[in-house]
């Protein structure tokens, strides 16, 4: 026992040396990353004048993610991962000061921002299962669920800030300085990777790959499936919010930045509360529940008028709780040496099912009413929540 001891305390120092430096480079690609995207629509609506080509931008930064995340998933397990995230932080900093000094120039700014939204995503279509991978390698199993919780709350923090912030510079400096931060952003999250140092913090007894093939195979397509439906809910219940606030109930813009900080402010609790939770339940039995509580609320918030949208709040709590767990129990069923190839199917298979929930919810809204889209993703998450049952073996 102290022999064991003895041998794995240096990994776990360098484990945490890792986690803290991995949380303010999520943090600082989350704000910068959708700084980046909330200022390049504004560009976009200025010049096109048109919703239409806002989406397009939007489609433009998924489908590279959609077809480039499986073979960007096997790369991450190839090749050095520490050095992959430097080399598409460096990349993506080049991409985002290209976008200024074309402006600068006097370029066309439309179909520039298209392409550098399309460049960004495909840097990003390698950076998010190396990114995974990496905390897989350097995060022992222990300190996951931990990590998980923390993570959740920089990158809500990130995309929060973010929202305000960039709406705040537009305002006051306009685009190109925004586009400008950007880069420095990616600067900044590069130094991060480059501090954590060489090395894996993982210890071998540690490894999923102890356990017999088929097992792992299973564990990997529960949570896998699981993180999908996490992945698809949040990206299509964003354009519900914004149906449910601006159409249905008739409210402005100050109205929808309050729904969203009151969700993001559940999320928020959700990291803080998500230790003591899993304590009580364990990840699975936590997500089942914490999806049909959320699949309530979702179902009841149409009808219920604009009360309806104080759920909000536990709406965002619940959701925080599962996902925490989706990505502790994903992170725990992937073995290290095939991480990246995981958080790339899973990556691309999100981005799809939105795409096909996003406009099933779409026809549904459009043709008959609001709430049947809230029904959709609220018999969305209660699948989720039968999948989430652990099989008896």
């Amino acid at each position: 026992m102290s022999l064991t001891a003895a041998v794995a305390a240096p990994a776990v120092a360098r484990a945490s040396r890792a986690e803290r430096l991995i949380l303010p480079a999520t943090f600082i690609t989350f704000l910068g990353n959708n700084i980046q995207l909330s200022a390049s629509a504004l560009l976009v609506v200025r010049t096109e004048h048109t919703a239409m080509a806002v989406t397009w931008l939007f489609v433009a930064a998924a489908i590279p993610q959609v077809l480039l995340s499986v073979p960007a998933g096997r790369l991450a397990d190839r090749f050095d991962r520490r050095r992959l995230l430097i080399a598409c932080d460096l990349l993506s900093a080049a991409f985002a000061a290209a976008l200024p000094l074309w402006l600068l120039a006097g370029g066309e700014p439309g179909r520039a921002a298209y392409l550098v939204n399309l460049a960004l995503a495909a840097t990003g279509a390698l950076f998010i299962p190396a990114g995974n991978a990496f905390v897989k390698e350097r995060v022992g199993a222990t300190r996951l669920g931990r990590f998980s919780a923390r993570y959740e709350m920089v990158s809500s923090a990130g995309s929060l800030l973010s929202v305000a912030a960039g709406g705040v510079l537009v305002g006051w400096l306009g685009p190109l300085p925004v586009f400008a931060f950007n880069a420095v952003t990616f600067l900044a999250s590069a130094v991060c990777w480059f501090a954590a140092g060489e090395g894996k913090a993982r210890p071998a007894g540690e490894s999923a790959t102890a356990e017999p093939a088929r097992a792992v195979g299973r564990g990997v397509l529960r949570a896998g499936a699981l993180y999908v439906i996490g992945s698809a809910t949040i990206v299509v219940s964003n354009t519900l919010i914004v149906m449910l606030v601006i159409e249905q109930f008739r409210r402005g813009a100050a109205v929808l930045g309050f729904v969203d900080a009151l969700a993001g402010t559940g999320m928020l609790l959700a990291g803080v509360l998500s230790g003591r939770c899993v304590a009580r339940l364990g990840d699975a039995r936590l997500t089942r529940w914490a999806l049909v509580v959320l699949a309530v609320v979702c179902a009841l918030q149409p009808s219920i008028g604009p009360a309806g949208m104080l759920l909000f709040l536990p709406g965002g709590l619940t959701y925080g709780l599962a996902r925490i767990s989706m990505r502790t129990m994903l992170m725990e069923a992937a073995p290290a040496d095939r991480a990246g190839r995981i958080f790339g199917v899973v990556n691309a298979l999100g981005l799809l099912a939105s795409i096909v929930v996003g406009l099933l919810v779409a026809l549904l809204c459009d043709g008959l009413a609001i709430r049947y889209g809230f029904w959709v993703i609220s018999a969305v998450l209660l699948a989720g929540a039968v999948i989430a049952v652990p099989r008896r073996r």
